[in-house]
């Protein structure tokens, strides 16, 4: 993978008031509460279809007002993020930086299908404001990478920190020697990558590439993107748990459900390897062989097999639903609680709780090049939108 310097537009100051979270995970109280600092990144990310032609302006105006600066010199940003899982502190490292593919997409391999609207409107933004605004979340099956991620920035004092309301702390580390440069992109030059966050935006640059005017193809002949190691302990992978809007009973699956599953009834959902249908209690569902066959999968672990029962047998077969219905009636959460009190609270008639991934598993189906249906897995912690921006 061949990964590149670049001169990154950053905020000037205040950072931890102009950060927010990738924009398809922000929840619409998040959102009401990030627009009232009058520059923070989602005025931009968040802009609704049709407003698109906005962001140029916005962009604009804060370079001049001096809100945004861009920096006199190409670097690569090293990226380092400390934060707590189950009481133990958690440290994953990374960089942000260019990702070139001109010549290179089948090094870069995505693993979850696209929404085609949420392409079309990436690249509608994208085009507008000539920007890639958010870097893409790659991994790379490397140890060796962040190692010396970690000795380049020993007793170093971060450029940038900031703490996300969620307790995430970020230290950016700005790398211009170009000798320290060309380490970082020797250690990973031979190494394949999976997109792990920001299919729609991948998907989407690379259709700009390809469809651009030959004087606009440089624009779009890099990624902009955040590469860490498959490896790192601190990279964490849930499943996404969906949300089933009230249209549809509760009843009309259980009904149908233990044909191909054996279900377990219990209070509460800990330690489980296998996805549970909450309403009111948990209903664990452990699926019989009769469900590979008669889907004609043979995955051999439940990570891998669950999204194709999710959406092929619970939501197509037994609920009627239609690909359109799906966008339209299910939502999707890596909040386990946040699923549930949507349910208790009646704003969805019931929740489909999911298995955090095995990595194993994670790097077994990548290189087998196997894709999963939208919204399969969810990588933690994100990385905020903010930190840097990427404008040719």
């Amino acid at each position: 993978m061949d990964i590149r310097s670049f001169r990154p537009i950053i905020y000037s100051n205040h950072i931890e008031e102009a950060v927010a979270p990738p924009f398809d995970t922000i929840s619409k109280d998040q959102k009401e509460s990030l627009l009232r600092s009058s520059y923070n990144i989602t005025h931009v990310t968040t802009l609704s279809r049709g407003n698109f032609g906005d962001a140029s302006k916005i962009m604009r105006k804060w370079m001049d007002d001096g809100i945004l600066k861009k920096l006199d010199k190409d670097c690569i940003i090293i990226l380092e993020q400390e934060f707590y899982s189950m009481r133990e502190k958690m440290v994953r490292i990374g960089v942000i930086s260019l990702v070139s593919i001109e010549e290179g997409w089948e090094q870069i391999r995505p693993h979850e299908n696209t929404f085609r609207w949420a392409v079309e409107e990436r690249k509608e933004l994208m085009k507008e404001c000539g920007c890639q605004l958010e870097p893409i979340f790659l991994a790379v099956a490397s140890n060796s990478f962040n190692n010396l991620l970690r000795r380049m920035i020993q007793d170093s004092k971060p450029d940038l920190e900031f703490e996300e309301p969620s307790g995430v702390i970020n230290r950016s580390f700005f790398i211009y020697d170009i000798d320290k440069i060309k380490k970082i992109q020797s250690v990973i030059k031979n190494d394949d990558a999976v997109v792990a966050d920001g299919h729609h935006r991948f998907q989407a640059v690379k259709e700009l590439l390809q469809e651009d005017k030959p004087e606009g193809k440089e624009k779009w002949s890099s990624l902009f993107a955040y590469t860490t190691s498959i490896y790192d302990r601190g990279l964490m992978i849930s499943g996404i748990h969906r949300i089933v809007s009230t249209k549809f009973n509760f009843n009309d699956v259980m009904e149908k459900i233990g044909r191909y599953f054996t279900v377990t009834v219990k209070k509460s959902y800990a330690d489980e390897n296998h996805m549970a249908i909450y309403k009111d209690k948990f209903y664990i569902l452990d699926p019989k062989d009769s469900v590979n066959t008669h889907l004609g999968i043979a995955f051999d672990d439940v990570n891998e097999s669950n999204p194709r029962i999710i959406n092929d047998l619970i939501f197509r077969e037994m609920l009627g639903m239609s690909n359109k219905t799906i966008e339209e009636n299910v939502s999707f959460t890596q909040d386990e609680f946040f699923a549930i009190n949507a349910v208790d609270n009646h704003h969805a008639e019931f929740a489909i709780i999911m298995p955090a991934w095995s990595k194993d598993t994670f790097i077994n189906l990548t290189r087998r090049g196997h894709m999963l249906p939208q919204k399969s897995t969810y990588f933690y912690p994100k990385i905020p939108s903010g930190i840097a921006i990427y404008c040719k």
